[in-house]
Order: structure tokens, then sequence, then C-alpha cells
């Protein structure tokens, strides 16, 4: 017997109602259909509230198929309850759980709190307007209470701890623990309320961070005078990185520096331009690739095309625009501006030596972490990098330096004659070829300090810049750029790479010799006892840079 299988052909008449869309296939296309939909459901909530919010609002914003909505909410209600989840959980994950890390050292865990709850990806105004709208109306606060209750309470609680640790070690106990927690969560919440009632463009987050930490430097002067974040108090130029990275068209680069996370374009006309990276819609990071190439357009992963090379808005009517960043061009580096005002005298002639070689070709660019305060960082720097007097490693390798310090801007320029006398076997082989084309007042390195952060070193063969970037109190970031001439000779290279191999050594030594010294408080008597030798005229200069007056 034989078994035909028969296939039905059906037509749809034209009143048969159109099959419902359908959901895309695959978990990660399906995840970001979803989250697609909530991000579009917390913008209508910032704008209509719970009360007035639609699913015709929704998909409107976010450009999709109103039937699309069914596959993954039941609901109205469900979808604005996951929407207020996602943030829950947001809060979670990116405030409480890494300051709960933090519990044995207090004043780094209350730092790191006042910098997450303020971080715009946390606290923008779309998201934190969410919050108070379902907390301020009645309809909706049942639902905040049964989705942010528990979360809320561990927010109080682990402040309560951090505050009690603080006061237990500083056998402050004239203070209650309860209310100085109290006090530093009201603060927060007041700056949140102002923040939602605010444009991106106009919040002063610096502002809102000294706040913050006014209060605690009220109640505990001793643990939070020298919290700071670099680039806050005032505006600085930073290096971001050199042109030479930006050849054409389209490319770009993505670096964070300190307070500002920043996307640098070069437009088809080969203008560069900075702008912040961060989405107009949702404060999430724009482009996460440290460098690449665009083609005409800029692209939010989450909301498609937003603006082109210029930042100019390029999508739908609305679109925002990205919101752009001074910037400035001087001897090939590219330089922008953190924080708001300030000014910085920028190099003055002394990378004549790298430009007189033709361009100079991008190199490496490393960044590490260390356990220690970004002024401490600097100040082993000061006192290693520009010495008076060449001592360890240097021993050998320089000679006469000249430190030469501007007052009271803090600005140091300083040079010295290489001698083939180095400890190591690459120090002496970096001098032999630096001497090799030099007359017998032989070859010179320069460096130079540009204040509060940058050393910028300056040799035949190429440019090294470090730039020291505060994270929170007791950690910071260090950024080394490496850029080499374009002339490319054989005893160039050799020279390239000697003194990376020389740099590398030195900056892991200084790490290691910061993170050690962090924390130690010696005592006057210590001190004393241990003839402590006095503070060096580099270190002295940078500190009253800091504190003029």
């Amino acid at each position: 017997m034989t078994t035909s299988t028969r296939r039905t052909v059906r037509t749809r008449s034209p009143n048969t109602p159109k099959t419902p869309a359908r959901a895309p296939t695959g978990r990660a296309s399906s995840a970001r259909q979803r989250l697609r939909l909530i991000n579009a459901c917390i913008s209508a909530l910032h704008i209509h509230g719970p009360s007035r919010t639609t699913v015709a609002k929704v998909v409107a914003i976010a450009g999709m198929s109103p039937g699309i909505v069914r596959f993954y909410f039941a609901s109205k209600a469900s979808m604005l309850v996951a929407s207020l989840e996602y943030l829950a959980a947001e809060f979670e994950q990116h405030v409480l759980v890494p300051v709960a890390q933090l519990r044995r050292d207090p004043v780094q865990g209350l730092a790191a709190l006042v910098d997450l709850y303020l971080d715009p990806e946390i606290s923008s105004p779309r998201k934190v307007s969410v919050w108070y709208s379902f907390w301020g109306e009645a309809s909706s606060r049942q639902e905040y209470f049964d989705i942010c209750g528990n979360k809320d309470q561990r927010f109080a609680e682990l402040v309560r701890e951090l505050v009690g640790r603080l006061i237990a070690q500083g056998r402050a106990t004239h203070l209650d623990a309860d209310a100085v927690a109290l006090g530093l969560i009201g603060v927060l919440e007041m700056l949140w309320q102002d923040i939602a009632f605010q444009t991106e463009a106009r919040i002063d987050r610096s502002e809102a961070r000294r706040r913050a930490l006014a209060y605690l430097r009220s109640v505990f002067p001793q643990h939070f005078a020298a919290v700071t974040r670099l680039g806050e108090e005032a505006g600085y130029w930073q290096i971001a990185e050199h042109e030479c990275a930006l050849p054409s068209p389209g490319d770009f680069v993505t670096v964070d520096l300190g307070p500002e996370k920043a996307l640098v374009v070069r437009d088809e006309a080969g203008a560069l331009h900075a702008f912040r990276n961060h989405c107009g819609y949702r404060s999430h990071r724009l482009v996460s690739a440290p460098r690449g190439h665009l083609k005409a357009i800029i692209e939010c992963p989450i909301h498609g095309p937003i603006c082109d090379l210029r930042g100019k808005a390029a999508g739908p009517p609305g679109t925002y625009g990205l919101s752009g960043l001074p910037l400035r061009q001087q001897d090939g580096l590219v330089w922008l501006r953190m924080g708001a005002g300030g000014a910085h005298e920028h190099l003055a002639g002394m990378l004549e030596s790298v430009a007189a070689n033709s361009v100079v070709v991008a190199g490496d660019i490393t960044e590490r972490v260390v356990a220690a305060d970004w002024q401490r960082v600097i100040e082993h720097w000061l006192e290693f990098e520009l010495p008076e007097q060449p001592l360890g490693r240097l021993t050998g390798l320089l000679a006469d330096p000249e430190l030469h310090i501007d007052q009271p801007s803090g600005r140091m320029a300083w040079r010295a004659r290489l001698e083939s006398g180095g400890r190591s076997w690459f120090a002496r082989r970096y001098a032999s070829l630096a001497g090799a084309t030099h007359s017998a007042g032989g070859a010179v390195w320069r460096r130079e300090f540009l204040p509060p952060n940058q050393f910028i070193e300056v040799r035949e063969e190429g440019l090294s810049v470090l730039q020291v970037l505060g994270l929170a109190a007791g950690q910071s970031r260090v950024r080394w750029l490496e850029y080499h001439s374009a002339l490319d000779t054989p005893r160039l290279r050799a020279m390239a790479y000697l003194a990376h191999r020389l740099r590398g050594t030195w900056l892991a030594q200084d790490l290691e010799a910061t993170a050690a010294l962090q924390g130690e408080q010696l005592s006057p008597f210590a001190r004393a006892a241990l003839e402590m030798p006095p503070v060096c005229t580099a270190v002295a200069a940078f500190r009253a840079s800091l504190s003029p007056g």
C-alpha cells in the first residue's frame, strides 16, 4: 500500500482578518524587541505619567507595530510594571551591588554611593521622573511599594551600615548613625527631585556631587576632606588622543576622561568634533567600541539613527542631536575640556622635536586601575619623574636636570641630559642609541607636568602621555598613551622599543608603590623617628596649585 501525502493550499479571502504580527525569532532578537518596548514605555511615562500612558503612545515612540506588544505584555499594566521592574533591577545591579562590596571601607563606599546615585545612566531625568510618577500617583503607589519596597529598605540599611562603620572607625560616639544616614538619603533624594524637572543639558552633576559630599564632609571632616573627583571643581583640558588615530572621515575614538565619556569623530570635511557619548533618549553609552569607523550617521543600538557626523539630528522628527564638548587641537594632540568652565594653557612649543619628525604614528593605549587616590599617584610621579637629583632607577641615566615651575598654575617643565651609565641594559642601550647622532652635549629627555593630572614626555623617537583620573576615594585609573615618529629607521625603531620597555617597567613599579602607600598614616612621632625627608619642590608646588592661598 502506498501512502500519499496531500498538501492543502489555503487562500485568504479579502474579508479574512490579517494574521497578527509575529515576534522576531531568536532569543537575542526577542530580548532586543522587549527592551526597546520597555525603553519606549519609560519615555512615555516620563512624558505622560502612568495614568495617561497608552499602548499607542508607547509603540509610537518605539516605532513598532501595535500588534507586537501582545507578544511581550498581556496588558498595558503589565508593561508599566515591567518598566518599573527594569529600573529597580538596574538600580540593584549598578548601585547597591558595587557599593555593598565596599562595606569594609566606608569612606570609599559612601563616596561610590554618591557617584553611582548621581550617574547619568541611573539618574537621567527620564528615569528619575518614572520613579516619582509611580510614587506620586495614588493609583500606582501600590505597584511601586510591591516592586521597590524591598529595594528601598536594602538601600537604607546599606547607607546605615556604612555610616555606622565610619562612626565606629572614627570613634565619633556623639553621632547618631540613623540620623546621619537619613540626612544623606534626604540630600540624595532632593538632588534627584531637581534632576526630575530638568533637561540633561541643564543639569550640573558636578555641583550635585559637590553638595552631597559637602554634607558628608560636614559630618566627617577628617574622612572626606580630600575626596574629590578630578575635573569637577573646575574645568580642565585633557588629552583624548592624537589626531593620527583619526586619519579619515568617519573615524572615531571613544574615551572615558573622569566626569565625561566622550566620542570624537572626524566629519566628511575633515574637521574633528567631540560629543558626550550618551544617547539623548536614554543616558546609556552610545558607542562602546574604543575606536572604529562610522559611515554618514551615528546610530544608537536601541533607537536607530541619531545624528550626522557633526552631531546634528538626522533621525525622524523629535530626534535629539548630541551634546558637544569643547575641543582643541595643538601639536597634533586632541584636547577635550572636562567639567564646567576653567582654562588651561596648552603645550607651548614642547613638541617641536616630534613635529619636526613629520607626523607621529598611533601606538598603544593602556589603562590600569590602581588602589590609590589620584593625588597620591601624581605626587609619587612628581618626586620620581621630575627629580631634582636623579636617584634610584635614573641613577647614571640622567644628569644635570633642570626644573622650571610656573607659579601659581603649577605647570612644570623638566629636562635632563642622557648618559649611558643607567642601571639596566635597556636604559644603557637606549642612551647609547639616542646619543649616536648628538654632539658631545648628549641627547636630552624632556618632560612636562600639566596640572592637575598629566605628564608629557618627548623624546627623539616619540611621545608618551600619562594621565591619572580619579574614580572614587582610594581608587584611580592611569591612561598611558604611546606614539612614535613616522620616520621609520632601524635606530628609531629600536629606541621606541627600548623606551616602551622602560616606561612599562617604571609604570608597574610606580603603581605598586602608590598602592602600598595608600592608607598609611604616620603619626608626627613616627615621622620624626624615621627622619622623613622634606617634601620636594615639585610636590610642594602641586599642593599649592590645588589649594592656592
